[in-house]
């Protein structure tokens, strides 16, 4: 149910990011519904098992299909946060996002080099 309902903001991040109005983003993701009345990036019930999924064009693995597109949304999130000044909430998106969480990484597909890197500059900051 949360990619069904996640997934058109999703697309309008990327859209909105793409197009560096960060402005729009923010001002969008404070409309974002809740889920378990926590903002939509603390969401991470994400350890069902995974599946073959039927796209538009391929089969290929639900929680790549999905986590992905989350991954993409979280890390334009933080870009407009930091373009923003708002290093504050930027680095509490991280924290309470799965953008901290490894165990997620292996289905950003192409983003993984980059998570891996966030991660290892914010756990070394950390300490």
């Amino acid at each position: 149910m949360y990619f069904n309902l996640s997934n058109s903001f999703i697309q309008r991040f990327k859209v909105l990011n793409a197009m560096k109005n960060y402005d729009k983003l923010l001002e969008f993701e404070v409309r974002l519904p809740k889920f378990n009345n926590k903002p939509y990036f603390e969401y991470n019930s994400f350890d069902f098992e995974d599946f073959e999924w039927i796209g538009y064009e391929k089969t290929e693995s639900y929680k790549t299909r999905h986590i992905k597109n989350l991954f993409e949304s979280l890390l334009s999130n933080m870009v407009a946060l930091g373009e923003k000044n708002k290093y504050d909430d930027a680095i509490n998106l991280y924290f309470k996002s799965i953008l901290s969480k490894p165990e997620y990484f292996k289905y950003s597909e192409n983003l993984e080099s980059d998570l891996k890197s966030l991660h290892q500059q914010f756990n070394k900051n950390k300490t």
